[in-house]
């Protein structure tokens, strides 16, 4: 692909972002309005977001999602965490990446913790970067049943270890 039709190709996927976020708001609305949603309404919205959630998962021309994140996703998704990938671009355009993992807790497991939920949101960014990379930036911010505020988070390798130590329940 050349530069032009690369760009192009992302102001199409732009438009089409754009448009799928303003149908999606109409939508809520007309759900809100109307008071009790069709299975029809509920289809149509969760395919709406599904799309949106696929462009907003793709990358930049020239950029990849960074292995450490990839590997984290794709361990996150196999233990039954739920997982989301998003790039955008900073004020001076500068592409990054924010990935979140998490999961709720199992009913049962509720009372011996403040929190329902393990949420981890990491973001790689491209600023002072050469084209087509990105590092980690800033810090992990994290929600934990013991902690259920937004905090600090750990380390990617200690991230792995809590989904590794904590998998969803398998639904029969």
């Amino acid at each position: 692909m050349t530069p032009d039709t690369d760009t192009v190709r992302e102001s199409a996927q732009d438009r089409e972002y754009q448009s799928l976020v303003a149908e999606r708001g109409a939508l809520l609305t007309r759900l809100r309005e109307s008071g009790t949603p069709s299975p029809a309404d509920r289809a149509a919205l969760a395919a709406l977001e599904r799309r949106i959630r696929e462009l907003a998962a793709t990358p930049p021309h020239g950029y990849a999602l960074p292995k450490a994140a990839a590997d984290l996703v794709a361990h996150a998704a196999a233990l039954g965490w739920r997982t989301l990938v998003w790039w955008g671009t900073s004020s001076s355009d500068e592409p990054f990446v924010t990935v979140q993992v998490g999961r709720l807790l199992e009913q049962d497991a509720q009372p011996d913790h403040r929190g329902d939920r393990w949420t981890y949101r990491l973001t790689w960014h491209s600023r002072g970067c050469p084209p087509g990379r990105v590092r980690r930036f800033g810090r992990c911010l994290a929600q934990t049943p013991d902690q259920p505020w937004t905090h600090d988070g750990p380390s990617l390798k200690s991230i792995r270890q809590v989904v590794t130590d904590h998998p969803a329940p398998r639904i029969p």
